[in-house]
């Protein structure tokens, strides 16, 4: 969670620079934010700057609430993807 990370320091961090701390610490952004972040990795990437993995949690598919399926999707895809570079990499999650 964003306020465990760093204690809490990217909290209210712009998108750009929580894409970076991940890609440094070449960590996975779990995000439902659809609209902002595609167009900022777009950027990055026309910069030659690259970024972590990403995956996208569209709420239609994934309600707030809905912890469980969230978490069993999430399981389902690190078995799939396990052995894989994610660099660079950006992902829709699907039930």
């Amino acid at each position: 969670m964003m306020r465990d990370w760093h204690e809490g320091r990217y909290v209210d961090a712009p998108d750009e620079d929580i894409l970076q701390a991940a890609a440094f610490e070449s960590l996975t952004l779990v995000t439902r934010d659809v609209s902002t972040i595609p167009a900022i990795l777009e950027a990055r990437s026309e910069a030659g700057r690259g970024h972590g993995r990403v995956i996208f949690v569209p709420t239609r598919s994934f309600p707030h609430r809905d912890i469980g399926r969230l978490v069993k999707a999430l399981i389902r895809l690190w078995d799939e993807e396990l052995n894989r570079n994610w660099r660079n990499r950006q992902r829709f999650l699907t039930p």
